[in-house]
C-alpha cells in the first residue's frame, strides 16, 4: 500500500521498505547520522507503520482499559466525546479489544509523522500546523502529529520549514527503532 508521505520521503532522499503492508522510509542514507539528529536536535519520521484507532462515546472508561498496556499504546483526545488512541501494528486486535466495542480501526484516516528529539517541543510550537491536526505525546521525546492523508506531504514540508533553524533532519525506521530500543529517546 502506497503512504500518504511517499513523494515527500522518496523526493527528500529515502530508501522505502515494507512494514505490515504499509511502505515507509527504513533510512535517509545514514542511520547514525539520523540517530544523531535525533539526540542532538529532532527529526522527524513516517510512522505509518502504527495503528491509529478513534474511539467515541464513553472515552475515559475506554481509555482506562489501555493502561495494562504501558507505553505499547498512546492517545489524545480530539474533542470530549472521541479519541485518537496509536499503537504498534502487533497490538492491534488487543487494544480493539480493550478499548469495546465504541473502537474502530482508522489507520487508513490519517497521515502520521513522527516528531523525535529535545527540539520536538520547539519544532510544533514553530509550526504551523492545520487546526485539524491532532498531536499525541508517546513518551520522552517522542511526539507524534496526525493528519487527514492529503495534509500529510504539507505537513511534512511544513516541519522542514519551521525546523530548520532547530537543525530538523529526516529519520527513517531504523533509526528510531534503534534509539527506541535503547531508550535513549524516553528522557
Amino acid at each position: 500500500m502506497i503512504g500518504p508521505l511517499e513523494s515527500v520521503l522518496y523526493r527528500d532522499g529515502a530508501t522505502m521498505m515494507e512494514r505490515h503492508g504499509r511502505r515507509v522510509a527504513a533510512h535517509f542514507g545514514s542511520r547514525p547520522g539520523e540517530e544523531a539528529a535525533c539526540l542532538k536536535a529532532v527529526g522527524i519520521a513516517d510512522r505509518s507503520d502504527r495503528t491509529t484507532l478513534e474511539v467515541r462515546g464513553d472515552v475515559d472508561a475506554a481509555l482506562l482499559e489501555l493502561a495494562a498496556f504501558g507505553e505499547r499504546a498512546w492517545s489524545s483526545y480530539a474533542e470530549p466525546s472521541r479519541a485518537v488512541v496509536r499503537c504498534e501494528y502487533e497490538d492491534t486486535a488487543a487494544c480493539l479489544s480493550a478499548l469495546g466495542s465504541d473502537a474502530r480501526d482508522a489507520t487508513r484516516e490519517y497521515a502520521a509523522i513522527a516528531v523525535v528529539g529535545p527540539n520536538a517541543e520547539a519544532l510544533l510550537d514553530a509550526a504551523d500546523l492545520p487546526s485539524s491536526a491532532i498531536t499525541l505525546h508517546e513518551t520522552g521525546l517522542l511526539w507524534e502529529v496526525l493528519v487527514a492523508p492529503a495534509l500529510g506531504p504539507v505537513v511534512w514540508d511544513q516541519l522542514l520549514e519551521a525546523g530548520a533553524p532547530l537543525d530538523v533532519a529526516c529519520v527513517g525506521l531504523d533509526a528510531i527503532e534503534s534509539l527506541s530500543v535503547s531508550k535513549r529517546l524516553r528522557a
